[in-house]
């Protein structure tokens, strides 16, 4: 199952968006700075995550 999600920055309140079907190992991978775009900024925080069944390209 696919999971769409958006991380938010509490230091510069940007916001990341992105699609995964391991939805624990990424946001791990993001707190852990394992995430290029999202490691310069450790202030992040699940802002959105769903689950979908559709399918993603």
């Amino acid at each position: 199952m696919w999971h769409v999600y958006v991380l938010r920055s509490e230091k510069d309140n940007l916001r990341y968006v992105d699609i995964t079907q391991d939805i624990e190992r990424r946001l791990a991978e993001h707190y852990a700075g394992r995430s290029r775009f999202t490691s310069t900024d450790l202030s992040w925080k699940l802002g959105y995550g769903k689950p979908s069944q559709a399918q993603c390209r």
